[in-house]
């Protein structure tokens, strides 16, 4: 199969971008047995990490991504809305698509991001999957419910409204919608109108690279980890510092709280002190980070999509305690797994428990790991993958055929009217 794969940014790993995840392991998987041509905005940043694409894709056709002044941003937001077209990048975009789809006979196009998904032409003749990763419409609905920042409210308050719109009029140019958890799934097709388009291809976790190593553990200490300017996980980690530590304080004097990831938020800074929060932010590797605590604790409670956190820190081992919204969309058991609390008392519980119990703590971890090696591991999503783009090719295919026939029909009728 030759895939045509489009994305918003340069796909490479190791990252700690969500969104490139997904789009990196699906192509370090598929590259084995496919032929992959990359076409991707590359911002300035991003230049360094060509060589990673290079290793494993057949061609790289990369467009310079420089932002837009305003008056454009304004142009483009009035067409997202009309017409679904986006209209920042969208010749150079267009003409980089077209070569290489000439060049290199694509078999089916990859589309990755909402955004990628309003700047492709209408006219190209091949079956195409477009990747969202999760219902920007639900994702509105979720920062909004735990957003304090004024100005994130007004943002996120304004694409509620121009949303489900662009999702309308964009992705209906697509043969398959993917998302990575049901709830998404039942969102965009409320949203879009139809039921069948949209499939659910959960995350996976690269097992090789998050493993369950050998690392001295510091006693009664809780982690947390993921994008500490979002506002699901700065929520997250509030709650942790302010409310759930100093309850587990009680019963355990010496716990304490580490909170790992990129750019804390000036209220994820605000939490730490010397004894009981410390924060670790920007490391390059944040895996000993992780795995050198004791317990994982995700109390997040908002959000679309699925918590690459929580399958990251199941393949670490972790004994996990979390919220049910922090882990739906993941196939796991409470006490098996994992533990789930349905408050702030019993998260706090949960906590002390494995704190005490190192041996429960330790069960939970093994399980955990054994889950994400079964099913959840790149290589078997890239397995299903394939599955859906040979369904997508059929589809078309048996589709163009009936529209060629269609065709032929009619201008058999149209000479034989001539005839007589």
């Amino acid at each position: 199969m030759k895939l045509g794969f489009v994305s918003a940014c340069l796909p490479y790993l190791p990252c700690a971008d969500g969104f490139r995840i997904y789009g990196s392991n699906l192509i370090r998987c598929l590259s084995r047995q496919h032929e992959i041509h990359l076409v991707c905005l590359l911002r300035p940043d991003d230049t360094e990490y060509l060589g990673w694409a290079n290793r494993f894709c057949a061609s790289i056709t990369s467009i310079s991504w420089k932002r837009s002044r305003a008056p454009m941003r304004c142009a483009n937001l009035v067409s997202s809305f009309l017409c679904g077209k986006q209209l920042h990048s969208r010749k150079t975009v267009q003409a980089g698509l077209w070569h290489s789809f000439r060049q290199n006979k694509w078999d089916i196009l990859h589309v990755e991001g909402p955004f990628m998904a309003g700047l492709l032409p209408n006219d190209m003749p091949i079956p195409r999957v477009l990747s969202v990763h999760d219902s920007w419409t639900l994702r509105c609905r979720e920062i909004l419910d735990c957003s304090q920042d004024l100005s994130e409210k007004a943002y996120y308050s304004m694409l509620a409204f121009l949303e489900p719109r662009y999702e309308r009029l964009a992705y209906s140019q697509y043969n398959r919608c993917l998302v990575v958890a049901d709830r998404d799934k039942v969102a965009l097709e409320r949203t879009l109108g139809t039921s069948g388009k949209v499939f659910t291809l959960p995350h996976g976790t690269d097992l090789e690279y998050f493993t369950p190593a050998t690392v001295e553990k510091q006693e009664q200490t809780l982690v947390f980890h993921g994008n500490l300017g979002y506002s699901p996980n700065v929520e997250a980690a509030v709650e942790l510092a302010r409310s759930i530590l100093p309850g587990i304080r009680r019963a355990v004097p010496k716990a304490a709280l580490r909170l790992v990831g990129a750019r804390p938020a000036p209220a994820v800074e605000a939490l730490g002190s010397p004894d009981q929060v410390t924060i670790m932010a920007n490391l390059p590797d944040l895996r000993h980070a992780v795995r050198s605590a004791e317990v994982y604790a995700c109390p997040v409670r908002h959000g679309s999509g699925l918590k690459n956190k929580i399958l990251e820190a199941m393949a670490m081992q972790m004994p996990v305690v979390a919220y049910a919204p922090a882990v739906q969309g993941i196939d796991c058991i409470h006490g098996k797994h994992l533990l789930i609390a349905d408050s702030q008392e019993s998260f706090i519980r949960s906590v002390v428990q494995l704190f005490q119990d190192r041996e429960h703590a330790e069960r939970l971890g093994r399980a955990a790991r054994l889950l994400m090696e079964s099913q959840y591991s790149w290589e078997a999503r890239a397995r299903t993958y394939e599955e859906l783009c040979t369904e997508v090719q059929t589809e078309w295919q048996q589709s163009h055929s009936a529209g060629l026939r269609k065709t032929d029909k009619a201008v058999d009728g149209s000479m034989n009217a001539y005839s007589l």
